[in-house]
């Protein structure tokens, strides 16, 4: 388990339980997710060492597209017209930038 996550635990124990203790049960649900989190940024630190420098860029930068559309189709947050065409502009930049280093 890493620091982060007994800190979590030790601040949520505090501030919603008063000094209670977390039963085993939350403990393992907790400590599932944080490993799962853990292997999951480790395979995913590992495989960008495959890809170069600018793919990374677009593949991160391409998340704010994936964001935008799923706020669409699910309708969560509502954002402005501006918004969208940033996200898309920002997105458009980087690809062009990328087929350019290629």
């Amino acid at each position: 388990m890493t620091l982060s996550a007994i800190i979590a635990i030790a601040w949520n124990s505090v501030r919603y339980r008063g000094l209670k203790w977390i039963n085993k049960g939350e403990l393992k649900d907790i400590s599932k997710m944080g490993g799962c989190n853990f292997i999951t940024m480790m395979a995913s630190n590992y495989a960008l060492g495959y890809i170069s420098f600018a793919f990374q860029a677009l593949g991160k930068s391409c998340k704010i597209v994936a964001l935008l559309l799923a706020n669409i189709f699910i309708g969560i947050k509502k954002y402005k017209p501006l918004e969208y065409l940033s996200g898309i502009i920002a997105t458009l930049g980087l690809v062009i930038f990328y087929l350019a280093v290629k």
